[in-house]
């Protein structure tokens, strides 16, 4: 069937996403610095008003994701059956409705989790940023008797210039890269919206009993996802002669950001015609 490009993502949606990760993290990283400006810092009450900050944050959060998430998956199913219909597939003969609301809640809740997870990252990293700046202050009274404008405004440059350089790390990853709360939302919504897609057309695919797929070809130059543009993949790994999607995701298709769609692809099309030939499929020929 047609190649689509990549997945669409509805950048308006994703961009008032990301606004509000950098509105609240501004928020978060303005509360420490004015309480380190203002004299001792209140722990407790810096603190109530940073989680406080994240709470919304993650409500706001929440309902982004139970919105959006069921939209790429419904747009991936959708596609799945216009080019099913253009096949001639009878669709009257399974629906999965049930199916497909099991799968919907699980992409739901694990990019929930997901977001979720982030969001912890950075109190965490608040509440250290806090007990350090405390701790530099208790040391100034300790060494001076008191905290003096002088001694504050030092503190503060300090905290400032700490935060500009380290920021409130969300969470270190399996390489050691820190993301910060805005990039790390950034990419989690990117990744999650194309695998939702896919998995709509995938799931969607097999309840009619098609199981090949053929990956977007749009010219990536990402070298791990590059060398599966344009192949045919087998979801399932039951289709003969083919690499299957898990062998292609593990090579690096589908990584963080990825945009390739998955597109129905048909098993006698792929068979007679040279067009859809590749180095991976018919390797026994």
């Amino acid at each position: 069937m047609a190649d689509r490009g990549p997945v669409k993502i509805r950048e308006g949606r994703v961009e008032a996403l990301i606004e509000l990760y950098k509105k609240t993290y501004a928020n978060i990283t303005r509360e420490i610095i004015r309480a380190s400006e203002a004299g001792k810092i209140q722990r407790a009450k810096v603190l109530v008003r940073i989680r406080t900050e994240l709470e919304d944050l993650g409500v706001d959060v929440d309902k982004w994701v139970r919105e959006e998430i069921p939209k790429y998956y419904n747009d991936g199913a959708n596609v799945a059956l216009q080019d099913l219909r253009r096949l001639g597939v009878d669709l009257s003969q399974s629906s999965g409705a049930a199916i497909n609301r099991e799968a919907i809640k699980a992409l739901t809740d694990e990019t929930a989790l997901a977001f979720a997870d982030g969001i912890r990252g950075v109190s965490r990293s608040a509440i250290r940023f806090v007990d350090d700046t405390l701790k530099m202050q208790l040391n100034m009274i300790i060494a001076e008797g008191k905290l003096t404008g002088e001694t504050r405004r030092t503190i503060s440059d300090a905290v400032k210039q700490r935060l500009q350089a380290n920021g409130l790390p969300a969470l270190r990853d399996r390489a050691g890269k820190k993301w910060t709360l805005d990039n790390y939302s950034e990419m989690l919504v990117r990744t999650k919206a194309v695998e939702a897609r896919n998995q709509g057309l995938a799931n969607k695919m097999l309840q009619y009993g098609y199981d090949l797929v053929q990956i977007s070809n749009h010219g990536t130059d990402h070298k791990e996802c590059a060398r599966w543009e344009g192949k045919i993949l087998s979801v399932t790994g039951q289709t003969p002669g083919y690499p299957t999607l898990a062998e292609a995701q593990a090579a690096g298709l589908f990584h963080p950001r990825c945009e390739h769609a998955m597109n129905v692809i048909n098993l006698d099309l792929a068979k007679k015609t040279e067009a859809y030939d590749n180095p991976y499929n018919y390797r026994n020929r």
